[in-house]
């Protein structure tokens, strides 16, 4: 049971210093919280679940290492013998139906990062929670949640659909095959590259995995499809304008060079272009 009026003990899951920092330094300065611990990965949460029995968690769905799901079924996990359930807190920057699936089953409140989401809101939903008022807003806030999620959904579901179309007409530039195989999974990973709110590095080193758990394929399946568009749209596509210049210039490629840029390279300039451009 998890104790109301008193101090929680709250455990971060977060990969990334610009989001754990700021929250970790509220809910430390709110004087109603200690963190005892901010885990980068799936398997470090856990450590903390067993060893530290926090009372809340907040939970990004997106790791380096596994990812939030993991973290969320282990706690719900019927098997783990615990005193106390934490309460859970998602933060995460996709809408998607698969996140709708934790906020019913696995999760208390979502937060959908770059949507107005603060570290001060998360907190101040905490302390909410751990005041006192824990059932009580629970029963009155699940209306209101499921409200709020369903309006952030649509309004993600309208970005996603705007930025998809700026894609088809990049990609239409470069005469990529709308009905070959890979064009579904190179829009995808443009798309991701784009939203996602970590680095080009950190994004190119588990995106053509994560659209294969997507598409329910393995990730050379993905890497290779993508290539095979942009060999066929490059070398049969007619890219080029009458100048022999590209649509968009790519870091290392030269005009008139028959050379077709590698995934990596095409997609995060690609994304660049989007970001700056729309």
């Amino acid at each position: 049971m998890i104790k109301l009026g008193q101090k929680w003990k709250v455990l971060i899951v977060e990969d990334n210093p610009s989001y754990y920092e700021p929250l970790r330094a509220e809910l430390v300065n709110s004087g109603r919280f200690h963190v005892v611990g901010i885990a980068h990965t799936a398997t470090d949460a856990f450590k903390y679940l067993d060893d530290e029995v926090p009372d809340a968690v907040v939970v990004d769905l997106q790791l380096i290492d596994g990812d939030g799901f993991d973290v969320l079924e282990r706690i719900n996990d019927p098997k783990r013998k615990v005193d106390v359930v934490p309460y859970v807190l998602v933060v995460t920057a996709f809408a998607s139906e698969r996140n709708q699936k934790v906020i019913g089953q696995m999760a208390d409140f979502i937060y959908i990062k770059n949507k107005g989401y603060t570290p001060q809101q998360a907190v101040k939903h905490l302390w909410r929670m751990s005041t006192g008022f824990g059932d009580k807003v629970r029963s009155e806030l699940e209306e209101a949640r499921n409200e709020i999620f369903h309006a952030q959904v649509e309004a993600s579901a309208n970005r996603d659909r705007l930025l998809r179309q700026s894609v088809d007409r990049y990609l239409n530039k470069f005469n990529v095959g709308a009905k070959l195989r890979g064009y579904d999974f190179l829009v995808e990973a443009i798309v991701r590259t784009v939203e996602w709110p970590v680095g080009e590095k950190l994004v190119m080193s588990r995106l053509f995995a994560d659209i294969a758990d997507e598409f329910n394929l393995e990730a050379h399946t993905i890497d290779t499809a993508i290539r095979r568009v942009l060999e066929k749209a490059f070398t049969e596509g007619h890219v080029k304008n009458s100048e022999g210049a590209y649509p968009i210039d790519f870091p290392g490629l030269l005009k008139g060079d028959a050379k077709v840029p590698t995934n990596k390279l095409f997609i995060t300039t690609l994304a660049r272009v989007i970001k700056k451009n729309g």
